[in-house]
């Protein structure tokens, strides 16, 4: 039970950590190409996101010791509170809350510099999944922490977006909408090779073997690139028909864009909580 409800805790804290950080990102690139109403709007959503992701993070890391002692009464033990704050966890959780922290303060602040605090709280908090896990334990580290941040980084910039994009689409003008659509999916284009050679590039690394994919964290990455391959014909969707037809106007334009747009929300979502599971309860070197 504790088990289940420390990675319940984890996925949906990965979940308003990457729509939080991905929005900042998202403002800080195009926020110049909105409306000031839509860019309110954006900003209220990431700081409810961050502060959501930050009372998930920190009850996630109270429960440790519980999990650690394989019950919730052990909560209270000092002894199994000590291990926890001397290990990679603590280390994960200070850069984490320090970056949300930072990302409520530069998405509050209207100004400029509030949109770089924004930014610099998005990488900490990015940065916090380098600091503990299969970065750590496993070689050559310093690699694979830069992959796994280039691979984290692009899918929180993409998972970020969604709502805004969605906002934009039924708030800004057809052609503003259009154009704001065109701008991220054209940088989004760029990104994707990164965000799949970095994933591939950490599967070999942590794997090793092509038999370890039978393992059960084979299968889940198996699980995880088949959603994700079902997630590039969405986007390919929306960048080649929905996403240009917004330029007309029509009602029914919006509402098709909006539609493939959340069921992109959705499936990262179930990837994000599938990673959740699986770096907790499953290791490459169990395999």
């Amino acid at each position: 039970m504790i088990d289940g409800v420390s990675v319940i805790l984890r996925g949906l804290g990965f979940i308003a950590i990457f729509q939080a950080a991905g929005m900042a990102i998202f403002l800080a690139l195009f926020q110049r190409m909105l409306t000031p109403a839509t860019t309110l709007g954006l900003r209220r959503i990431g700081v409810g996101a961050t502060i959501v992701g930050l009372v998930l993070v920190a009850a996630h890391f109270a429960l440790e010791p519980a999990r650690l002692g394989g019950e919730l009464a052990a909560i209270t033990d000092s002894g199994l509170r000590d291990i926890i704050l001397q290990s990679s966890l603590a280390d994960a959780f200070a850069w984490r809350a320090c970056g949300l922290l930072l990302l409520i303060v530069g998405l509050a602040l209207p100004a400029r510099a509030g949109l770089l605090l924004s930014v610099v709280g998005a990488l900490f908090a990015l940065i916090a999944f380098t600091r503990t896990g299969h970065a750590t334990t496993h070689s050559p580290g310093l690699l694979l922490a830069v992959l796994l941040f280039i691979h984290v980084a692009a899918v929180a910039f993409w998972f970020g977006s969604l709502l805004p994009l969605r906002r934009v689409a039924a708030a800004e003008l057809p052609a503003a909408a259009a154009r704001i659509v065109e701008a991220f999916s054209h940088l989004a284009l760029r990104l994707v090779p990164l965000l799949v050679v970095a994933g591939i590039a950490l599967g070999i690394l942590l794997l090793r073997d092509w038999s370890n994919l039978a393992t059960p964290y084979g299968r889940l990455l198996v699980l995880k690139g088949a959603l994700f391959s079902i997630l590039m014909m969405l986007a390919a969707l929306n960048r080649r028909r929905y996403g240009p037809a917004l330029a007309s106007g029509k009602s029914g334009a919006v509402r098709l864009f909006n539609a493939v747009v959340m069921a992109e929300f959705a499936l990262i979502a179930v990837i994000l909580a599938v990673t959740a599971a699986l770096t907790m309860f499953y290791s490459p070197s169990a395999a």
